[in-house]
């Protein structure tokens, strides 16, 4: 970041009656410091307020970020003027005579504002949460923020805006729609027309699945203990056939442009692997920048294996004209993390907005169903070596549950055309969409979680046939 004259002014907002001037660069550290901002990488050129909203005791501010390489990100602030003790981390700024720009959302008070903005309600369904005071903030994980009124609602708060159909919206009601079982009921969401740039979706609600296991923690808590009975690998195959079941309801419109499955032709798969080949090339020189931040030969041994998947790549045979399967609406970012385990055993597909690095026009494109099992995959391997070490045991533990939830999916497709019939067609989609999983985690580890960076580098090494 280069601070200029324009960049060090303040930005004035009007709260409460009042006009408070916001640092550019107290906001910009803020900004920073959050879980759910992603441009800690990139140098930021400029600091705008796009717009406001008022929602008292405070106001939604809508910033544009423009960053050096030319790139622009818009982000959802919720502000206001607190005295006292704040939250821990809610500190925008240290405002005069001893009061505090804070993060709205930290607040009881605001967070109950929000509710009375939640559109579509189902006639009912949100009677005796709209006027609570009960609320809570769920630990900050993810690339939003999470709001969860009297163990009933879930409030998703979208951190980084994008205008058009949001895709977390537009899947939840689908799924309510179809009364697919392994969702959690779409609630209502909160949109605003964000001026100069479009409608934007602020918030998506859902109903809260109380006393659920978050799939992410009961899986590490098997990899720890490197058991791998047979309820655990039998309720890994669940998982999988639960997902199938989600394709397949993806894959049941034909009246909807939207949701209508096509036939995944032979230019959809070259285009696949052309994309693979341009993530790849440019994530060679950004594995240069980060190599200094490994104390082992881990960024040498990636770099042999990028060589080694690029002349893969280069000699892959184009496919030809057969059947690879179908392409339909996906998850498409799916991992543990989005999957929830009920109390009565069964499960609850989560999350379906996509991955946050790409456009909404990305994540709404009709895809194999390969990615997410892809994408599942891969998050068993990162379950397996997420307590910080490697050994015989964590890697056969990876091994039998990605094998057991392949297996799960496979096994409820039945007579379906969702995927290719052939197996060695099947063993190559699926592999192409195991490497361009692998080369977005690592790209996204280096950029924001360097110290996870080893976990899909290692898996590289492993497609790679460079270590095992």
């Amino acid at each position: 970041m280069k601070p200029g004259s324009a960049f060090m002014d303040d930005i004035p907002i009007q709260l409460s009656g009042e006009i408070v001037r916001l640092s550019r660069q107290k906001l910009t550290e803020w900004l920073r410091a959050q879980r759910w901002f992603g441009g800690k990488a990139r140098a930021i050129q400029t600091l705008e307020l796009q717009d406001t909203m008022e929602v008292s005791p405070g106001i939604i501010a809508i910033f544009r970020v423009t960053y050096a390489d030319g790139g622009t990100e818009l982000y959802s602030v919720p502000l206001k003027v607190h005295r006292g003790m704040p939250a821990q981390g809610a500190v925008v700024q240290i405002l005069p005579d001893q009061a505090l720009l804070i993060d709205a959302l930290s607040e009881d008070a605001f967070r109950k504002s929000l509710l009375h903005l939640l559109a579509d309600k189902p006639t009912g369904e949100l009677r005796g949460i709209v006027d609570s005071d009960e609320s809570r903030l769920l630990p900050a994980t993810q690339s939003n923020t999470a709001i969860v009124y009297r163990e009933r609602l879930f409030l998703k708060w979208f951190r980084k805006l994008s205008p058009g159909m949001n895709p977390d919206m537009e899947m939840s009601r689908y799924f309510r729609a179809t009364g697919f079982a392994h969702t959690a009921r779409y609630l209502g969401s909160i949109e605003r027309s964000v001026a100069g740039t479009g409608v934007c979706t602020l918030a998506v609600g859902a109903e809260w699945v109380s006393g659920a296991t978050d799939g992410w923690t009961w899986a590490v808590d098997d990899a720890r203990a490197q058991k791998a009975d047979g309820h655990f690998t039998n309720k890994v195959e669940l998982l999988g056939a639960c997902t199938t079941e989600m394709h397949r309801v993806l894959a049941d419109n034909t009246k909807d442009e939207a949701f209508a499955p096509e036939p995944l032709k032979s230019e959809d798969v070259t285009a696949l692997v052309d994309g693979v080949r341009m993530e790849l090339d440019a994530l060679s020189p950004l594995l240069i920048d980060y190599r200094n931040r490994f104390s082992d030969d881990t960024a040498e041994k990636a770099t042999a294996a990028l060589l080694t998947v690029s002349k893969w790549l280069k000699n892959l045979p184009l496919p030809q004209d057969r059947n690879y399967g179908m392409k339909i609406r996906i998850h498409g970012d799916y991992h543990l993390g989005q999957v929830l385990l009920r109390k009565d055993g069964s499960f609850v597909i989560s999350d379906f907005e996509g991955e946050p690095s790409r456009s909404f026009a990305e994540r709404r494109m009709k895809q194999s169903p390969l990615r997410d099992v892809a994408g599942m995959m891969r998050s068993f391997d990162y379950a397996a070596h997420s307590m910080g070490h490697t050994t015989d045991g964590t890697k056969a533990w990876s091994a039998t549950m990605q094998e057991r939830f392949l297996n799960g999916w496979r096994g409820a497709l039945s007579e379906s055309r969702l995927a290719p019939l052939q197996e060695p067609d099947f063993q190559w989609l699926l592999r192409v969409f195991l490497l361009q999983k692998l080369l977005y985690e690592i790209r996204y580890e280096l950029q924001n979680r360097p110290d996870w960076a080893t976990i899909p580098l290692r898996g590289l090494l492993q497609f790679a046939f460079l270590e095992v």
